[in-house]
């Protein structure tokens, strides 16, 4: 059975994020407490470039709370998820693909860490 499992966690993909917060997290609040939160990352490859790159972040249950609690726009955070790719059809009929990253660790970092980066 753990064999199974580690095969299957081998198949995924993960990523590790830091970065601002680029808009203020959306909350979907389920039946039993539970949470959905959505937000967007901007991160940058190296300290000379100019051009951010923006990731969609989604977070769901212990994690969407922790995004309540620390992501706030323009806060600096550190994460690490799982990659999602996912296709939807929109009001128009048309087949659309996305790429989300689930949180699976979130960090909120200090400003003295803004110095060090």
């Amino acid at each position: 059975m753990e064999n199974l499992k580690t095969q299957h966690m081998e198949k995924e993909n993960f990523v590790t994020l830091t970065g601002f917060v680029g808009t203020q997290p959306l909350v979907w609040e389920y039946g039993n407490n539970f949470k959905k939160t959505e937000f967007v990352l901007g991160s940058k490859l190296n300290k000379e470039e100019n051009k951010a790159s923006w990731h969609k972040i989604i977070a769901f249950g212990k994690y969407a709370n922790l995004t309540i609690e620390q992501c706030e726009k323009g806060a600096r955070i550190w994460l690490k998820g799982k990659v999602v790719n996912r296709k939807y059809v929109n009001k128009n009929g048309e087949e659309k693909s996305i790429r989300e990253i689930s949180v699976i660790a979130l960090k909120k970092l200090d400003k003295l860490s803004l110095k060090n980066n």
